[in-house]
């Protein structure tokens, strides 16, 4: 399983995050790789649907297991990366 790093962090946080803010995921995609781009087009609508009519009506009905989110939520990941989230620098990005 790979771990993602810092620097990994920082890319998503200072950079990823508000380029999709400002741009939004379809701008994102159009940049992408032919094989990525296809490949993002094509499984978004199977995604789509899977989570719109099938994941939350589950969800709704309580016909799922909380025991998994619980456990996600109680995760102490969570509280390192408050402690890291504290850690960075306030910067201002603009994305043009």
């Amino acid at each position: 399983m790979a771990r993602a790093t810092a620097g990994t962090r920082v890319k998503a946080v200072d950079s990823l995050n508000p380029y999709l803010h400002a741009r939004g995921v379809a701008c994102m995609f159009d940049n992408c790789s032919t094989t990525a781009r296809l490949g993002a087009r094509k499984w978004d609508p199977r995604f789509d649907y899977l989570l719109i009519h099938v994941a939350y009506p589950a969800l709704d009905d309580k016909a799922v297991d909380p025991t998994p989110f619980g456990a996600f939520e109680r995760h102490v990941l969570h509280q390192v990366l408050a402690v890291c989230s504290q850690m960075l620098p306030s910067v201002a990005l603009i994305v043009a």
